[in-house]
């Protein structure tokens, strides 16, 4: 099955960010930020993101971004709060999460700085956030 990219949505881009931030929502970049705000009305839970399926996640996305912060975080901070990724997008260290709001799918990507990069400040660590639209 061949699974098609379309409207590229970045949500953050750069750790500059995290500067004055008090929640992960000040980090989300984008002209679709009024839909995140909007849309979700269920409370996110780490256990319950874990074993939900996409529509229940899509109705997590704002509480989601509402209680917590990424940038800069390490990978292993992404899995222990989503678990494993269900969804695969460049690379296998970049944690990936189907859901479903509004009736569209997305890929929400989690880009994490190369584990043998040589900057110690980006490596193993979330230094992008993306919504994928999946087509």
């Amino acid at each position: 099955m061949e699974i098609y990219l379309r409207n590229f949505i970045i949500i953050v881009v750069g750790s500059s960010a995290l500067i004055g931030c008090s929640s992960g929502y000040e980090e989300i970049k984008t002209k679709h930020k009024e839909l995140i705000i909007n849309y979700g009305l269920t409370q996110f839970e780490k256990g319950k993101w874990k074993v939900s399926n996409p529509t229940h996640r899509g109705e997590m996305i704002k509480s989601l971004f509402l209680k917590h912060k990424f940038m800069g975080k390490n990978v292993s901070y992404v899995k222990d709060l989503l678990g494993q990724r269900d969804c695969y997008i460049d690379y296998e260290h970049a944690p990936c999460y189907e859901l479903i709001y509004e009736g569209y799918y997305y890929y929400l990507v989690f880009g994490i700085g190369h584990p043998s990069s040589e900057d110690n400040d980006v490596r193993n660590k979330v230094i992008t956030i993306e919504l994928f639209e999946r087509g």
